[in-house]
């Protein structure tokens, strides 16, 4: 029951932050703090399994998620929900895949993948960086190929007047960074995937 308003607190906190007011942007940015800590928690020191999946977050406040896509949608021309918003999916780490991803979570990460998209070519650094360490969530393991192939595209496709390809550079760099802290817990797999690809020409490449 109490995640029900946790969830709750989190969007009221996230339309707080694009307040004229000062006091209320205080307010809501520290409220915001708590509760990310208190549905999240805190992260590893190695960063390998802070916080929750996305999986994981959806089955704790599957509702919730959908209106985070819809208000991130909606703040797409205030960049200061966007962020708190993006700053949420960004401390969701990555699932497992396969098995251990249910329909739900793959609905969702469909129906947030072209919303970060779009982030990762905003006009605001900080949205794009944000936008790249939640873009790592919807990337199962074994995908990272496709995915910086994907970015590699972009390399060669940016109309944005940049903004695409450091977005593309930034989502590259944190999803491999990603793979290798899954391979430093025994994933090599995925790091080699993701070296491999970006050796191949990917972003960076």
């Amino acid at each position: 029951a109490l995640e029900e308003y946790v969830a709750r607190g989190m969007l009221v906190c996230a339309e707080a932050l694009a307040s004229q007011s000062w006091d209320v942007r205080n307010s809501a940015s520290m409220c915001l703090a708590a509760l990310v800590q208190r549905a999240l928690g805190g992260r590893r020191r190695d960063g390998a399994h802070g916080g929750l999946t996305l999986r994981e977050f959806s089955a704790r406040f599957g509702d919730a998620l959908e209106a985070f896509r819809v208000h991130l949608a909606d703040a797409s021309g205030s960049h200061t929900s966007a962020l708190a918003l993006l700053a949420i999916l960004a401390r969701l780490h990555r699932g497992g895949g396969g098995t251990g991803e249910d329909a739900a979570s793959r609905a969702h990460a469909r129906a947030f993948g072209p919303l970060i998209d779009a982030s990762l070519s905003h006009r605001n650094a900080h949205v794009r960086a944000l936008a790249a360490r939640a873009a790592v969530a919807l990337v199962p393991l074994g995908g990272e190929v496709a995915a910086l192939r994907r970015y590699g595209e972009w390399l060669h496709s940016d109309s944005s007047g940049g903004n695409l390809v450091d977005g593309a550079i930034r989502a590259a760099a944190a999803l491999a960074n990603s793979a290798a802290v899954f391979a430093a817990g025994g994933t090599g797999t995925a790091s080699a995937s993701a070296t491999t690809a970006v050796a191949a020409g990917g972003p960076g490449g």
